[in-house]
């Protein structure tokens, strides 16, 4: 059994602005991101390297709104006021809200552009898992994203009382869970698409699918896991919210697998 007992509050900076352990691993996942798809044959052969730059910084901010949105709307009760919903630095994001934050933002912004949207998308979702295990990792060693109690011989315990988690008592690693998952996704997606010819959009189809499938399953080992009631902003009944939205983001990935190219094995 692991213990985590350390402040996931590395520094601070000034006033509620801090350095926090999830942050350091958020900023190695994105980093890992641009530095394998910038240098990649598709983002040559697709779009300029300047093009692309203002293409994830756009990506990042669309995402951060998407990500933020949904998790206001899952958590409606616990904000008070504008100025709570707007202060980031106190945590409070949504991956999924992020994904659909991005899906939406990159295919409208491509389209002005005259580039390409599938070829571009099918890059991103390609190492998106990678950034999302690394990622993971960081809520691991937070506290935030925590599993519900077990009795597992791999469970884990917190003990600061900085920790986003409950103290002292045994947990499903779900941010494990999710990490591990998102790291297998990424080597099935990155062999598959070097072993089968895959029609442009088809890669971004199962990223959605699997990604969505995860946070299906783990969502039921979660102990921070959002049953809205009828007093939230949305209601939701054995599932919770984000179970939902993962049903909607896979019935996307399964609707553009299937309006895309059948794959035929590479000669």
């Amino acid at each position: 059994m692991l213990n985590i007992g350390f402040n996931p509050e590395l520094f601070k900076i000034f006033g509620p602005l801090s350095v926090h352990i999830y942050g350091i691993f958020i900023a190695l996942g994105v980093v890992a991101f641009i530095t394998l798809t910038l240098n990649h044959p598709v983002r040559k052969k697709y779009i300029s390297g300047l093009l692309y730059e203002r293409l994830l910084v756009f990506t990042i901010l669309s995402a951060l709104a998407g990500a933020r949105i949904v998790h206001i709307i899952s958590e409606w009760h616990s904000y008070h006021s504008m100025a709570e919903a707007f202060s980031l630095w106190n945590g409070g994001l949504s991956v999924l809200g992020g994904l659909l934050g991005g899906l939406i933002f990159i295919p409208i912004y491509l389209s002005f552009k005259a580039v390409p949207v599938l070829p571009i998308l099918d890059l991103a979702a390609s190492y998106l898992p990678l950034t999302q295990a690394i990622a993971r990792l960081g809520c691991l060693f937070a506290g935030c994203c925590f599993g519900c109690q077990t009795a597992v011989a791999w469970g884990i315990t917190y003990s600061h009382a900085g920790s986003h988690a409950p103290l002292n008592a045994i947990l499903h690693p779900t941010q494990l869970y999710s990490s591990l998952i998102f790291l297998a996704i990424f080597i099935f997606l990155q062999v598959l698409s070097r072993t089968v010819k895959l029609a442009p959009g088809q890669i971004t189809a199962l990223y959605l699918i699997l990604s969505s499938l995860e946070r299906f399953m783990v969502d039921f080992f979660r102990g921070d896991r959002i049953i809205n009631t009828a007093e939230s902003l949305i209601s939701t009944s054995y599932f919770s919210l984000h179970q939902w939205l993962s049903i909607g983001v896979m019935g996307i990935g399964i609707v553009l697998f299937i309006f895309t190219q059948r794959p035929t094995r590479a000669s």
